[in-house]
This record gives C-alpha cells, sequence and structure tokens, in this order.
C-alpha cells in the first residue's frame, strides 16, 4: 500500500539514512588512518606532512576501487583482496628476514652493536624462512583466483616506489 497512511514510510526513508552516516564515519576513519601511517613516515623522510584533506579523497578512492570490484566480481573479490594483502605480507617478511641476515652479518663483522636476543638457527633459519615464503609465493600462481596477486604486486610495488621516491625528492 503506497501513500501516508502507510505507518512504515517514514520509518524506512529514516533507515535508509543511517548507511549513508556510517558510511561517511568510515570514510573519515579511513583517512584518519591513512593520515597517522603517513605522519609515522614523515620524521624518516625529512618531509611536511601534507594537509588532512588529502587523505580522505585518497580514502574514498580506493573505498570506490572496492566497491566497484564487489559489483563486477563479486565472487572473487574477497579472494583477490586478500592475496593481494598477503603477497605485501610475505614482501614484508622477506625484506625482515634479508635486513637481520645483513644485520647480523654486521654484529659478526664488529659494524654494528649486537642485541641481547638472537634468532635462533641463525643464519641457516634467515634462508629458510625466505625460501618458504617464495615458495608460499609461488604457490599464487597455481590457482587462477590467487594468480591475480602476482599480476597486481609488480604494479603495487611499482606505484609505492614511485610514492617514495616523490617523498624522498621533498
Amino acid at each position: 500500500m503506497n501513500g501516508p497512511e502507510n505507518s512504515d514510510e517514514p520509518v524506512m526513508s529514516l533507515a535508509s539514512l543511517a548507511p549513508t552516516a556510517r558510511h561517511r564515519r568510515l570514510v573519515f576513519v579511513a583517512g584518519i588512518f591513512l593520515f597517522v601511517a603517513f605522519a609515522t613516515l614523515v620524521p624518516f623522510a625529512d618531509t611536511q606532512l601534507p594537509e588532512f584533506d588529502v587523505f580522505i579523497p585518497v580514502s574514498v578512492a580506493v573505498m570506490l576501487i572496492g566497491v566497484i570490484l564487489n559489483y563486477v566480481v563479486p565472487k572473487e573479490v574477497f579472494t583477490w583482496v586478500t592475496s593481494i594483502a598477503l603477497i605485501g605480507t610475505l614482501w614484508t617478511w622477506i625484506i625482515i628476514m634479508y635486513a637481520h641476515k645483513n644485520y647480523r652479518r654486521a654484529v659478526t663483522e664488529g659494524r654494528a652493536r649486537a642485541v641481547g636476543y638472537q634468532m635462533p638457527g641463525w643464519p641457516f633459519a634467515n634462508w629458510a624462512v625466505i625460501i618458504f615464503l617464495l615458495v608460499v609465493a609461488a604457490m599464487f600462481a597455481l590457482d587462477p583466483d590467487t594468480r591475480v596477486a602476482l599480476y597486481v604486486a609488480p604494479f603495487w610495488f611499482g606505484l609505492l616506489g614511485v610514492a617514495y621516491s616523490r617523498l624522498e625528492r621533498r
């Protein structure tokens, strides 16, 4: 039944506004996270922090990409996003293991001060972890759904490299 006699109509109109407010808060919070993440890089980058307003459009753009992917490929998008995130995690841990190997070599050569705790099995454990992580990354090629992460990773790392070089020039 349509018309003013339907008592559910105002409630439905009010309920339809709730997601809008929730999404505005989500965009704002995502902007804050980006702002804080960028602020943690500033002491190392010797640059000024951009205005907070820069991070809101970035948050909106990233969320819009997610919405478009969810509309175009709803069954694959979760696997794609988690696979891409996992490639980033694997890369991070490979860099940590490689940096630790170089640190321990510097300690052995007397170029760095040793800490009170050590990684068990160094240097073999470093190489074992790196090889294991590379095998996990290679396994992504076996499944067509996770293979997309291997296609996206070079572009993502390239984008990060360009962003880093621009940040360094400031």
